[in-house]
């Protein structure tokens, strides 16, 4: 399973990885800081270049792009 939080507190991210391994299912996660980085990696994604998420995980209050704008 892939999951990508898109998180730009450390300590916030660094939890909630701590969270999601102890399912204890085989997951990869990937971490992104703000929405930009978002919205590029889900069109490479959407351009076959890297494998889409199976899960976001998406904070509201990123700096350069918000929650709500990734959204729309």
């Amino acid at each position: 399973m892939q999951v990508l939080i898109v998180e730009d507190n450390n300590t916030d991210a660094q939890l909630v990885r701590a969270l999601v391994e102890e399912t204890g299912f085989p997951i990869n996660i990937t971490f992104v800081g703000n929405g930009e980085d978002t919205i590029h990696m889900m069109k490479s994604a959407s351009r076959g270049e890297s494998r889409a998420p199976d899960l976001i995980l998406l904070d509201i209050n990123l700096p350069k792009m918000n929650g709500h704008e990734v959204l729309a």
